[in-house]
């Protein structure tokens, strides 16, 4: 059983990914090429908690 903080984080992160694949849509049909662009958008979005700056950078 996942630890609540991880709970919340899968939760978080799910939303995350709802935002360009919406629930209902067919994995089949995504490409590689759609899923990199989404990984990027959420790895170099803002993070307001780190001061704004970028996820990649935070952890680099």
């Amino acid at each position: 059983m996942p630890a609540a903080n991880e709970e919340v984080e899968n939760k978080f992160t799910k939303g995350l990914i709802r935002q360009y694949f919406t629930k209902g849509k067919s994995f089949e049909n995504i490409t590689g090429d759609e899923v990199e662009a989404v990984m990027y958008k959420l790895n170099h979005r803002l993070q307001k908690r780190s001061n704004l700056k970028h996820l990649i950078r935070y952890f680099s």
